[in-house]
């Protein structure tokens, strides 16, 4: 009955820790996801720019980018005005070493010369991968992919 009790409190324990670790992946990578989404949807290009690693790559549908000079010229000159976010829902977040990664569903608001031109927002599906460098999280990898209906 003793070692019972003994495993049950074992196990209770583990369970707990695991729990608050995914917890502490959730903020974190709901934290930083957040912040660029944020800086995306104000068109802040030197914001975007501070929150990604240089080495940042991007995949849509319509494109891909590497390095963050490149992704700064062309992404994020050209999609912010266009496209905003008007939600982004992780489904799945992990943060390992200096790893994040966070995937999830997200619905764009489709914008031109600022006026909203649908009524019904582009859905897609997202992963973000994020790097800590020296204690600093940076945006490496965003992939989006149109979600089919």
């Amino acid at each position: 009955m003793q070692s019972s009790r003994v495993i049950l409190a074992i196990t209770f324990v583990i369970f707990t820790f695991d729990g608050l670790a995914q917890q502490t992946d959730t903020l974190l990578t709901r934290s930083l996801l957040r912040r660029f989404n944020d800086a995306w949807n104000r068109e802040d290009i030197s914001k975007m720019v501070s929150l990604m690693d240089s080495t940042v790559f991007f995949k849509s549908p319509f494109q891909i980018r590497y390095g963050i000079d490149t992704v700064a010229a062309t992404v994020l000159i050209t999609n912010p005005p266009r496209f905003k976010f008007s939600s982004a829902i992780e489904q799945y977040s992990h943060v390992e070493n200096d790893l994040a990664w966070s995937i999830g569903i997200f619905s764009l608001d489709i914008y031109d010369s600022g006026t909203k031109t649908s009524a019904d927002p582009n859905k897609g599906e997202y992963i973000y991968v994020f790097r800590n460098r020296s204690g600093d999280w940076k945006l490496q990898m965003i992939i989006f992919h149109k979600k089919d209906n």
